[in-house]
């Protein structure tokens, strides 16, 4: 995935109200639909203490619309059309850098890393360390 580009951020509500949030791409979208790439649902989670009990604060969720693990390519990226006239679009809104890198950050593609083998350790050439595993 290439880099967000904040100015094309969006919000809005589907038809259920839950609240959407994604990359718009302009080229794609026109009067009847708004094409969003890697769209997600805006979860609010009450942060709870360890006895269980409601602390007053809220933690955000980003949940993907789909789930790339279900594609054949893992780093594509997909595109849903919504219908605006089934919408609530937000109007002129500045998103806060952290939710972008947020966002940005379930979308970019983790290097996989091997897990490499342990070696053991080689004596130097020449002189060989023996270790003794019983006592003769």
């Amino acid at each position: 995935m290439s880099n967000v580009n904040p100015k094309n951020m969006i919000t809005f509500l589907d038809p259920i109200c839950r609240t959407v949030f994604g990359e718009m791409i302009p080229d794609s979208s026109n009067e009847a639909i708004i094409a969003v790439k890697n769209p997600v649902l805006v979860n609010i989670v009450f942060q709870k203490n360890e006895m269980g009990q409601s602390t007053g604060q809220m933690a955000i969720q980003l949940l993907p619309v789909f789930f790339k693990e279900f594609l054949s390519d893992k780093s594509a990226d997909i595109t849903f059309n919504y219908q605006r006239s089934q919408i609530s679009e937000a109007v002129d809104v500045v998103f806060d850098w952290k939710l972008v890198a947020q966002y940005q950050q379930i979308f970019t593609p983790q290097a996989q890393m091997v897990p490499q083998q342990q070696q053991p350790p080689q004596a130097a050439p020449g002189n060989p360390s023996v270790i003794k595993l019983f006592n003769d």
